[in-house]
Order: C-alpha cells, then sequence, then structure tokens
C-alpha cells in the first residue's frame, strides 16, 4: 500500500444539519457535498440524485423502509451533475475475495481523506440500509457519524462483515466473519453538469424504476403504482406493523415533498414555465405529500409497535393510499413528458 499518514480526521465533515432528512443517504451526500463547499439544497439534492421518485415497497412489507432496494450506482452518477466525481468500492466477497474488497476500501478511503475528501458508505454503522459518513481513520479502521453516533470506531476489515445483500439482515460478526458486503465510497470536487442534463437523467431514472422494476430491484421488491398498491392491499388486510408504517409514511412525505420542490425549480431554471407536463408533474408530487402528510397525521412517528388495529383510523389510511393511486400513475406520466421535453 502506498504511504499514508497514520491518522486523520476531518472535523468540519458534519452528518445532522438543521435543515436535514429523515434519509441517512442525504445527510451524508449533503454532508459530503457542504463540505467541498459545494452549495447543494436539499431538496434538489434529493431530485437530482433521483431519491424523491423511487417509490419501492419489498414483499415483507414489515422492514424498515431505508431496507427497500435503491439503485445506489445510478444514483451516484447522477450526484456527479451537480459537480463531483464519486470513486469507491461496493461489493459482496467472501473468505480472501471479502478481504481483498475490504483492503481496496482501506486504501482508497484513507488516500481520499488525506486529500481532504469526504467518504460514506453502507454497513459501517446500522448495516446496509443505512449510509453513514467516513471522517477519519487511524491505524486499525474508520471513524464514522450516523444518527447522533459520531465517532464510532469499525475496524477496516470488519466493515460490512456478516451483511448478505441478498438477504438484508444483520448477522452475528463473530459467525460471520470474512463474508459480507463492503460499501464505501469518496468524493471529490469536479465539472458540474448543465441543469438540462442534471434534470433529464434524474427523470430517466425515475420513469425507469416505476416502468422497468425489473432493471433495478429483486423479484421480490415492486415499484410504483404496483409499490403502492401491494402497500394499501397490506394496511387493508391488516398485515402493517404501525411504528414502521409511521416512519415510512414520514420518509415518504419527505421524499415526494422535496420532490415537488425540485420539479418547481427544474421548471423555472430551464424556462419550462409552459410545460403541461411539468406543471401536471408538480401538482402530483405536491398531492402525493398531502397523502402522506395525512398518513403521518394518523399514525405520528413513532406510532406502536404491533400490527395496526382495525380501527375507523386504519381505514382512513386505507382510503388515503387509495386516493393516492392514480396520483402516483398519472406522475410517472408526467415525468416520461417531461424528459421527452427535454430530449
Amino acid at each position: 500500500m502506498s504511504s499514508i499518514a497514520h491518522e486523520k480526521q476531518l472535523q468540519d465533515l458534519q452528518f445532522s444539519f438543521p435543515d436535514g432528512s429523515m434519509h441517512s443517504q442525504i445527510n451524508s451526500l449533503l454532508g459530503s457535498l457542504r463540505f467541498l463547499g459545494i452549495p447543494v439544497k436539499k431538496h434538489w439534492l434529493f431530485g437530482a440524485s433521483g431519491l424523491s421518485f423511487l417509490f419501492r415497497i419489498d414483499d415483507r412489507i414489515d422492514i424498515a423502509p431505508e431496507m427497500h432496494e435503491l439503485p445506489y450506482s445510478r444514483m451516484y452518477e447522477l450526484v456527479q451533475n451537480l459537480g463531483v466525481r464519486i470513486g469507491g468500492v461496493s461489493g459482496y466477497g467472501e473468505g480472501g475475495s471479502y478481504v481483498e474488497l475490504a483492503a481496496a476500501a482501506w486504501e482508497q478511503a484513507r488516500m481520499a481523506i488525506d486529500r481532504g475528501c469526504p467518504c460514506f458508505g453502507r454497513g459501517i454503522q446500522y448495516g446496509l440500509n443505512e449510509t453513514a459518513l467516513v471522517y477519519g481513520y487511524d491505524k486499525e479502521g474508520y471513524f464514522s457519524d450516523c444518527w447522533r453516533n459520531r465517532g464510532k470506531h469499525t475496524p477496516w476489515d470488519r466493515i460490512g462483515e456478516g451483511l448478505s445483500l441478498a438477504e438484508y439482515s444483520l448477522q452475528d460478526h463473530a459467525e460471520k466473519q470474512h463474508k459480507g458486503y463492503v460499501d464505501l465510497h469518496w468524493m471529490e470536487p469536479a465539472p458540474a453538469a448543465g441543469d438540462k442534463k442534471t434534470v433529464r437523467e434524474a427523470l430517466e431514472l425515475a420513469v425507469s424504476f416505476a416502468e422497468e422494476p425489473e432493471r433495478w430491484v429483486r423479484p421480490t421488491t415492486k415499484t410504483g403504482v404496483a409499490a403502492l398498491n401491494a402497500l394499501t392491499a397490506a394496511l387493508a388486510d391488516n398485515k402493517v406493523d404501525g411504528w414502521l408504517f409511521s416512519w415510512s409514511a414520514g420518509m415518504w412525505r419527505e421524499s415526494f415533498s422535496n420532490g415537488a420542490e425540485f420539479l418547481q425549480e427544474a421548471r423555472s431554471r430551464l424556462g419550462m414555465d409552459s410545460s403541461a407536463s411539468f406543471h401536471e408533474a408538480i401538482e402530483s408530487y405536491r398531492l402525493l405529500a398531502q397523502r402522506f402528510k395525512k398518513l403521518t397525521e394518523l399514525y405520528p412517528f413513532p406510532a406502536a409497535e404491533g400490527i395496526i388495529a382495525d380501527t375507523e383510523q386504519r381505514r382512513m389510511a386505507v382510503e388515503t393510499l387509495q386516493e393516492a393511486v392514480p396520483v402516483m400513475a398519472a406522475s410517472v406520466q408526467a415525468l416520461a413528458g417531461v424528459v421527452e421535453e427535454l430530449r
């Protein structure tokens, strides 16, 4: 390995902000961008990364919302449009292949931090479902920051250990040594793309994710209208945990609300105020945000754990989701219209 410092920390690299997000992915990316002096608003990052528009539900309805699949590689490519370059290591390994992945991540991360570049990844804190910032290292491992847990120290050859991408489950590290999913990235400044390319590519992913799920997720994950129908049916059949439902509703309200803000600013930046497709897309995401705001009022986070009781409250939640289904369908069509106008 190349000669690097024994220890370094980027103390100004922060995970949490007053305008922070419920999504650890957004917080880690926003913290990295701001550390590099790249002024990006939260709603612009939500939209430019595509995250606002990637509605999805795993067949296991009652798992934490961030554990439902995301197309991380494509999302990081889209974030590069904002004026950065993202590199790193991401992959599953066992035995020697795991050690090789972990060693490659260790080398790249230390070199990046020595250059003053922020790092971030999954499987560092809270498993693969959360993205943590890596702000430093010493001789043994990484220092990371995620959800009020700044300063966690993780040995370099233990990140992602025991975590299977296929299983999305936390394992006992003592039983799963040198087997797991290594995911660690770094970010550095680079030329930014124009607004037209940034918006078009984000919305292309949004439409493809909704209409071609086989390109992006496993067969057990549904996207777009199919995902919303699945969630509605599960709630109607009394199969949904209240605590997780309240968490999911809050996260999706945030996603849709920021998506509407992104689209509104994009329309203005691109001088497309007369675009009917843009108008419909903005209104669709405002309506989705309103529907999910109602869900958060019915089930404020944190709601009680356990299957939601058969009450009038649950009936109102089912009706709210049913009202959102045609809005979701209209939103995808509207985004497709915007994409065509931008080509």
